[in-house]
Formats: structure tokens, C-alpha cells, sequence
């Protein structure tokens, strides 16, 4: 509750950056099957998202060192988003747009914590910071319990697709 009232931005993304990369972790087997795709597709995706996910953490923690974390945090979530949108509709077409569109979307969710955990411990005292990872690492941990039980209730009425809707909109 305290964590919350010094920064909110930085608690929110956190419990969504557990949230929704959770729950296409857990789920994206489903999707794959249900649209056709290998299980050696699925394990390169997998694979290829981690590498987009560790290689965007350069270029967007740089830029919120210049713009700010708050911005790129805003930037990222929309784009992320649009993505997942983009995934909806496209995810099934091939192989490659699923492979392409997840990376990217990957890329863009991944720096997320880091930026939330950057943002709160710009409010508070220096004595602070352990309490505030715990509590931002709790947030996340809660998002990451939730992720995959939410992701699966938006799937099954909206089937496959439901995974990209969830990931969209939350």
C-alpha cells in the first residue's frame, strides 16, 4: 500500500509485467497447437523471444535514461499492445509473422520491470531500495501467480486469439 502511494506507475507495471508475459509463456503452447505450428516452431519462438528480450533491454533502458523511464514505459506498453493487436490478426498466417511479431512484442515487454523498478527507486530514500524491490518483486509475483488463470479465462470464449486480446488489453 505504501509502495503504491510513493509510485503507482512503478507498482502497476510491475504486477503487469509479471501479468501478461506469464501468461503467453504458459498459454502460447495452446495458441500454437490450436493454429497448426510445431512444437520445434514453438521452441524457436521461445527461444528467439528471450534474445529479443535481452537485446532491447539496451537500447530502451538508454533511451529512458534520456526521455525517461515513465515515457518509454508509456511508449512500450502501447506499442506492445499494438503488437499483440497485429497478433490477433496475423499471429496465424505463417510461421514467420508469428516468429517476427512475438519478438517484437517480447522486446518490448521485457524492459518493462526494469523500467518500473528504475521509476520507483527514483522516489524513494536510499535505505528504501531493498524494501521497494520486495515489494515491486511481490507485485510482480502476484501478476506472474494470475497471468496464466486470467490469459486461460479470456481464451476460453475468444479461442486461440483470446491469448493476443488478453495481452492487448490488460
Amino acid at each position: 500500500r505504501r509502495l503504491y502511494a510513493i509510485s503507482p506507475t512503478g507498482t502497476i507495471v510491475s504486477f503487469a509485467s509479471g501479468l501478461i508475459p506469464t501468461a503467453i509463456y504458459a498459454l502460447l503452447p495452446f495458441y500454437t497447437e490450436a493454429k497448426g505450428f510445431s512444437t520445434a516452431e514453438l521452441s524457436i519462438v521461445f527461444s528467439l523471444a528471450v534474445i529479443a528480450g535481452l537485446i532491447m533491454q539496451f537500447p530502451i533502458g538508454h533511451l529512458a535514461d534520456h526521455l525517461g523511464r515513465r515515457p518509454l514505459m508509456f511508449a512500450s506498453s502501447v506499442a506492445a499492445a499494438i503488437v499483440a493487436v497485429a497478433l490477433i490478426f496475423l499471429g496465424d498466417r505463417s510461421f514467420w509473422w508469428l516468429l517476427g511479431l512475438y519478438f517484437v512484442l517480447e522486446g518490448l515487454m521485457a524492459p518493462l520491470y526494469a523500467l518500473a523498478v528504475g521509476q520507483a527507486s527514483d522516489y524513494v530514500e536510499k535505505k528504501d531500495f531493498v524494501a521497494t524491490s520486495a515489494g515491486l518483486l511481490f507485485a510482480w509475483g502476484l501478476g506472474a501467480s494470475l497471468g496464466p488463470t486470467l490469459g486461460g479465462v479470456v481464451i476460453r470464449p475468444l479461442g486461440p486469439e483470446g491469448l493476443f486480446y488478453f495481452s492487448a488489453f490488460s
